[in-house]
């Protein structure tokens, strides 16, 4: 089952903010519409095994590198028809760290600079089969709805 995804940035779940953050809610909704774009890349590294991607409505994104760590690159990824992100970022495979350091630009001169850091798994060498087999399955904010995926964003540094 697909979920649905927000066609616009007034539709997109704000991210949440965290103690201290003063960002209105369309700022958040742009940092969140940022997290997925780097999340849809490392979802279709996953199921589509091909080092370049499109955008949910346009835009090209780029997964370079034979790793465990990989270079994420985005030109003009478009998660909503009104929004963009370019930047790039790293996905460590083998710890799950996941940065990425975005400019993303919404409708009517909204812009932000958005730096996206998770966890992606809970690092550690393989002990068994079933534990090989956790590292290499997709995040688990990735394995949800799209609406229950913006939401689930894990905050700089924490686990899911």
């Amino acid at each position: 089952m697909v979920g649905s995804f927000s066609q616009t940035l007034a539709q997109a779940t704000p991210a949440t903010a965290t103690t201290g953050n003063t960002a209105n809610a369309n700022a958040r909704r742009l940092a969140a519409i940022g997290a997925a774009v780097v999340g849809d890349s490392i979802w279709h590294w996953w199921y589509i095994p091909a080092s370049k991607g499109h955008g949910l409505r346009g835009g090209v994104f780029h997964v370079n590198g034979d790793g465990p760590e990989f270079e994420l690159v985005f030109n003009n990824v478009r998660w909503t028809t009104d929004v963009t992100v370019d930047g790039t970022g790293t996905w460590n495979q083998d710890t799950g760290r996941v940065t990425a350091s975005l400019q993303i630009t919404g409708p009517g001169g909204l812009t932000g600079t958005v730096d996206v850091v998770y966890d992606d798994y809970t690092p550690g060498p393989p002990r068994s089969p079933a534990r090989r087999a956790a590292r290499r399955s997709p995040p688990p904010y990735l394995r949800r709805s799209s609406a229950d995926a913006v939401a689930a964003i894990p905050p700089a540094g924490s686990r899911p």
